[in-house]
């Protein structure tokens, strides 16, 4: 998709949905999104996984340790790494996540 309208000046930004994509089942694991994207034009990158239905943590959400998780970057991929203290009450573990990143075409 992109965004706004085509001027000379003006930026080509385009948007990528990357879902679904599941967390990785294991206890402080990381699992990577392949994103199709050249690294260096990756203005940002959003992360919402679905803990429950219905109910969406964002990285690091700071109400429960048990939601927590963090994401980076690589010339091929995301990788979002699961940051919770506990093995058996991490709430994000194998569940959606909802990807969307904002780049320079």
């Amino acid at each position: 998709m992109r965004l706004g309208k085509v001027t000379d000046d003006a930026p080509r930004i385009k948007m990528k949905e990357l879902t679904p994509a599941n967390t990785d089942a294991v206890f402080n694991g990381s699992e990577p999104f392949p994103h199709g994207v050249t690294g260096s034009k990756i203005l940002s990158v959003n992360i919402l996984i679905e803990w429950t239905s219905g109910s969406f943590a964002s990285p690091e959400y700071g109400s429960s340790a048990n939601l927590k998780y963090s994401y980076y970057i690589s010339g091929s991929d995301i990788i979002i790494q699961n940051n919770c203290p506990s093995i058996g009450e991490c709430l994000i573990n194998g569940k959606q996540a909802k990807i969307l990143i904002t780049y320079k075409e």
